[in-house]
């Protein structure tokens, strides 16, 4: 409030784990006790049951993406009134509102999730992992009733059709059961070749160097060379007007200190001070 009253435009954003109120505020938190406490956690299982270490920091991922997102919304406000805004983003609430199309059973019925009975998670026939001949995976990953009945009919197996169109869970363990025989009787290549002349939607489960040295991420500029050598990791946001451009140099430490401060308003003499008192 102090700083508000000489820079009534300032933006700030507050990024923490349980947000500025509520009774969590002050609890120490990292990525999987947010998990945890929001019930994502749980959605994470394998196929004993048991609760698994995520894999990725999707409460860290979520609240960053808010934030951005609010501080930008806080701009376009501060362009039309001249105010800026104290933003409260709590990653725990970032997590609860990517749940929304999980949230069926907690809020329609007032339950906890059957894990493995729901679409996300194990519940249906063609959104699932499947081991195959040569002990590697088959990944099915498309429900809609145009994949089932293209694979179900070149199988010739069109009988188990109806099935797929019931809702995820123990009506559909028989087409499960098909597909579990079925893709363990062939090797991944065999089945590669197979799935390629029909449409379904599937993929070989990766490992993330595989996935990252992939043909098409060179080809949608993911994949970048620094001095012809060194790999990066390329931009996502692909603009049509004004493409993004990766600056590799790193500034040196205080490159740019002397011209930050003399952007702030302070004399020769005074950066100098600060030089000579190791303030910069």
């Amino acid at each position: 409030e102090a700083v508000r009253e000489r820079a009534p435009q300032i933006i700030y954003c507050s990024l923490s784990s349980f947000g500025q109120t509520g009774r969590y505020r002050l609890k120490a938190a990292h990525d999987m006790v947010m998990q945890a406490m929001a019930g994502t956690l749980d959605f994470n299982r394998g196929r004993d049951g048991l609760p698994a270490n995520p894999s990725m920091p999707v409460a860290d991922m979520t609240g960053s993406m808010m934030a951005f997102s609010g501080v930008l919304m806080a701009l376009l406000r501060q362009r039309e009134t001249g105010e800026g805004d104290f933003i409260d983003i709590s990653m725990h609430d970032c997590l609860q509102a990517w749940t929304a199309n999980s949230t069926g059973p907690t809020f329609a019925e007032h339950r906890a999730h059957d894990v493995k009975q729901e679409r996300n998670w194990g519940g249906a026939a063609f959104y699932n992992i499947y081991a195959t001949a040569d002990d590697d995976w088959l990944v099915l990953g498309g429900v809609e009733h145009n994949f089932c009945h293209a694979f179900l009919e070149k199988a010739g197996r069109l009988d188990l059709y109806e099935m797929c169109l019931q809702p995820p869970g123990p009506a559909q363990l028989p087409v499960k059961e098909f597909l579990t025989t079925f893709i363990s009787e062939r090797t991944l290549a065999e089945l590669l070749e197979w799935l390629s002349g029909i449409n379904v939607c599937y993929s070989s489960l990766r490992t993330l160097f595989e996935g990252t040295f992939d043909d098409n991420t060179r080809e949608r500029g993911m994949l970048l060379l620094e001095e012809g050598e060194i790999e990066h990791l390329g931009i996502p946001i692909k603009y049509t007007n004004e493409p993004g451009v990766v600056n590799f140099k790193v500034p040196d430490l205080g490159e740019h200190s002397r011209d930050i401060a003399m952007k702030l308003g302070y004399s020769e003499a005074e950066i100098q001070t600060l030089y000579d008192e190791n303030v910069i």
